[in-house]
């Protein structure tokens, strides 16, 4: 089948590897090169033109991180859905509001699909990806055509945008389930019973829960959320918009992580990071050493991290979020670009302050790369928030850690 493919991330990459294993024809739409680069190299078609992506394809599979990607990229200006074929699928793993993928169908030829999912990169590798579908019965059945390529369970829901109403509603009791464990691992905390310990031992008691057994994995309930709760507060601003119009109230369910989720430890909180310890990101041009990650509400997040990028023109957007950024040159020569100055070089012992509201970028001058020490003074989601946009090509070397993280 002639199958396109937008938004080839950190989970869009394997499931085009696994399309293009399976033997259907592949056009990979992206903006960066060096996707690009990768997907020629594996025999894909690839493009950096949305209609030149989806001309003569028989589906369309898009992988965007939002409800906003998903509109602008379909229904936006220069959208993809009325350049559709007439008989061409289109199918969308993001999960969003039922209405936005109504409003697809209504703006394209109505043969839409909605698939959310639950699981991870491995996931998809292994060809183990939950999917659910939703939709017409013969759209569905054609989505399962190239989705089985990647996913085993595919559940077959029911109408256009249900499959979206269950993904929801999942992510909600999820973040549920793990505001619970957080309350329950600060009451063993204070009493003297360490986080691994409590785990281990109620995951084999009655207790037990899919939550608690990836604290047992994962360490601390601080280490599951700087993965995964990006996602889960992105889904569950989604879930408040579709249940308001309802009349019903969510807040005792998923208010709390949704803003923060709850400390724990006290107000005489200390964390000791000898040489070498810490969460250790893999980024898409650098290397990053997330210090303190176990403890959850920081006021800063320290990162200790290499700059491999050499010209700001890797980055298609320069990286900005809230809160104010300290950075110390450890080794080497850093160039630091902020869109309201011109490109100031720190040398080794340099630092700078800076309101990382502004665009900024970092690079590393010469040919090895630069070492730097980051602070960050921002909101707590700053590790996986960052993590999610390093594969949309959003963000600057250190600012991305791209890694694969699991959807729950």
């Amino acid at each position: 089948m002639r199958v396109a493919f937008v938004g080839a991330g950190q989970i869009g990459a394997p499931m085009s590897e696994r399309l293009l294993a399976a033997g259907h024809e592949l056009t990979v739409y992206a903006r960066r090169a060096e996707v690009r680069e990768h997907f020629a190299r594996l025999g894909a078609a690839v493009t950096d033109s949305l209609l030149e992506a989806v001309d003569g394809a028989e589906a369309v599979h898009l992988a965007l991180y939002s409800d906003e990607q998903l509109a602008d990229v379909t229904v936006g200006e220069g959208g993809l859905a009325p350049a559709l074929g007439p008989d061409t699928l289109l199918v969308s793993h993001t999960t969003g509001s039922p209405a936005t993928i109504r409003r697809i169908a209504d703006a394209g030829n109505g043969h839409v699909v909605d698939a959310p999912f639950s699981g991870g990169a491995d996931d998809v590798l292994d060809g183990h990806l939950t999917v659910m579908l939703g939709g017409a019965a013969d759209d569905v059945a054609r989505a399962r055509e190239t989705v089985g390529t990647y996913a085993d369970p595919m559940v077959e829901i029911g109408a256009l945008g249900s499959a979206l109403v269950v993904k929801l509603v999942n992510n909600a009791l999820f973040a549920a389930n793990i505001q619970l464990v957080a309350q329950a691992e600060q009451i063993a905390n204070d009493l003297g019973v360490d986080t691994p310990t409590l785990a281990r031992v109620i995951q084999e008691s009655s207790g037990a829960s899919y939550v608690m057994g990836l604290i047992a994995m994962m360490g601390s309930t601080a280490t599951l959320v700087d993965a995964a709760g990006h996602y889960m507060r992105k889904d569950i601003d989604v879930v408040r918009e579709v249940v308001d119009g309802l009349g019903v109230d969510l807040t005792e369910l998923i208010s709390p992580i949704a803003r923060e989720a709850p400390k724990t430890q006290g107000a005489t909180r200390r964390s000791v990071s000898r040489a070498g310890e810490g969460q250790a990101i893999e980024m898409a041009k650098g290397n990053a050493l997330y210090l303190a990650a176990e403890l959850l509400n920081k006021r800063i997040t320290p990162i200790v991290g290499e700059v491999f990028a050499k010209s700001v023109d890797e980055y298609e957007e320069l990286m900005r979020h809230a809160g104010e950024e300290f950075v110390y040159v450890l080794e080497g020569t850093l160039e630091l670009h902020l869109d309201m100055y011109t490109p100031v070089r720190l040398e080794k012992g340099d630092s700078v302050y800076f309101d990382s509201e502004m665009g900024h970028a970092y690079i590393a001058v010469g040919d090895e790369p630069c070492h730097i020490l980051s602070i960050c003074a921002m909101t707590e989601g700053h590790l996986a928030e960052a993590s999610a946009l390093a594969d949309s090509g959003h963000v600057s070397a250190i600012d991305a850690p791209a890694r694969r993280s699991a959807n729950g």
